[in-house]
C-alpha cells in the first residue's frame, strides 16, 4: 500500500536550453529531484546513473516537517524489485541515507515508517503530470494567490 504522495518532480520543469538540444539521451543522465510528502514527513530524493556505469543512485533524505523530537536516525531504507531486496541501508542522524541498484525504470523504496510505508521511484522521465496539489501557487502583492494554470 502506497502512503507517500509525489509533490515535486524536477522532470515537470522544462530543461535547461543545452539540455533540450542535446535530446532525450541526456535526460536519461540527468538526475531526477523528486520530493514525496507521508503525513508529517517529506522525502526528498536525487535519482539518477552512477558514472560510468550502469548503477541507480538513490541518496535521499526523510525530514519530519513537524520537528519532532524523535531522531530519524537508524530507520531502515530497502529498495526492492518486486520481492527481491537490491540495497538496503539505515538512515544517519540527519535522517540521511544512499542506495544503489541495478538500473530500472522504477524501483520500490520501503521505509520503515509506518506513515511512510513501500512507494514506487520512477528513474526515468515520466509523462505523468504533477498532480493538482503540486502546482505552484504564485502569489500577488494583496496577500491573495492564484494557482497557476496549465496550458
Amino acid at each position: 500500500m502506497d502512503y507517500a504522495i509525489l509533490v515535486f518532480d524536477s522532470f515537470w520543469q522544462p530543461l535547461p536550453a543545452g539540455m533540450r538540444t542535446a535530446g532525450v539521451r541526456a535526460a536519461e543522465f540527468t538526475p531526477r529531484q523528486l520530493i514525496y510528502k507521508a503525513g508529517r514527513y517529506s522525502i526528498r530524493l536525487r535519482v539518477g546513473l552512477d558514472t560510468g556505469s550502469d548503477r541507480l543512485s538513490i541518496v535521499g533524505q526523510i525530514l519530519d516537517e513537524q520537528g519532532g523530537a524523535n531522531p530519524l536516525q537508524d530507520i531502515a531504507v530497502l529498495a526492492l524489485d518486486a520481492d527481491t531486496t537490491l540495497d538496503e541501508t539505515l538512515t544517519n542522524d540527519l535522517g540521511e541515507f544512499s542506495l544503489a541498484s541495478r538500473a530500472s525504470d522504477s524501483v520500490q523504496l520501503s521505509i520503515g515508517l509506518p506513515e511512510i510505508g513501500t512507494f514506487t521511484v520512477h528513474s526515468q522521465r515520466s509523462t505523468e503530470e504533477p498532480p493538482r496539489g503540486a502546482e505552484q501557487n504564485k502569489g500577488n502583492r494583496s496577500g491573495r494567490g492564484k494557482t497557476a494554470r496549465r496550458r
